[in-house]
């Protein structure tokens, strides 16, 4: 079995740079579930608002992803949209297990060193994507296949999930460039996968998290 933990016992834990991770529900999410043969079908980060300087300003633990959903505006543009994205982490969470758009969710510590170096070049990366999208399912799958079997890069105007955790870690300075970032998967992110990190850092075993469903 999963062992699942309340989301309050560990988010005071959370640091930059960890890895979150989310079973989806969508049709395609079922699709990629199949092919992949992981159940991961979604991935993103965790960013402490004071290390990006908003602390006091925005909630302390946010969740910068790419996403097809519009169903949270974007703290950074204020605006909804599909692609890149910064929002609140735990109203992600509660949003997509009340919606069932996603019903199982974890993070994966992340050991890697995050300097203040690193930093500024997250808070100078974030805004350079702001205009891109999410792809069409088929869009996607399609460019994540020739990422991977011929090393081409989709290019900027439309990025996946895990396409952009790779291109902020890499902007970042703690994952090799030698990677096309559209050649990446949820799955490689998971304890299933092998994606390295420089500095000498990993990503810890998945922590799962408890989200009940709440009613209103």
């Amino acid at each position: 079995m999963d062992w699942k933990v309340n989301y309050e016992e560990v988010s005071s834990d959370f640091k930059t740079g960890d890895v979150v991770l989310m079973h989806g529900d969508f049709p395609m999410s079922k699709m990629i579930q199949f092919l992949e043969g992981s159940k991961w079908t979604h991935s993103g980060m965790l960013v402490l608002a004071k290390d990006i300087g908003k602390e006091g300003v925005w909630p302390d633990v946010l969740f910068w992803e790419s996403n097809s959903l519009t169903n949270l505006p974007c703290l950074i543009t204020g605006k909804s949209k599909t692609g890149p994205m910064l929002v609140p982490f735990k109203e992600r969470l509660q949003t997509n297990m009340n919606n069932y758009y996603d019903s199982i969710f974890a993070v994966r510590p992340n050991t890697t060193p995050i300097d203040q170096d690193a930093l500024k070049k997250l808070v100078d990366f974030m805004p350079t994507v702001m205009d891109a999208t999410f792809p069409t399912d088929l869009k996607m799958w399609y460019e994540n296949i020739e990422g991977r079997k011929e090393g081409k890069f989709s290019g900027p105007a439309q990025i996946f999930c895990s396409e952009l955790l790779t291109m902020t870690f890499q902007a970042m300075g703690v994952m090799s460039k030698n990677w096309v970032p559209n050649a990446a998967r949820p799955k490689d992110y998971s304890a299933e996968g092998t994606i390295p990190f420089l500095k000498r850092g990993f990503l810890e075993p998945e922590i799962y998290l408890n989200i009940p469903k709440t009613t209103k």
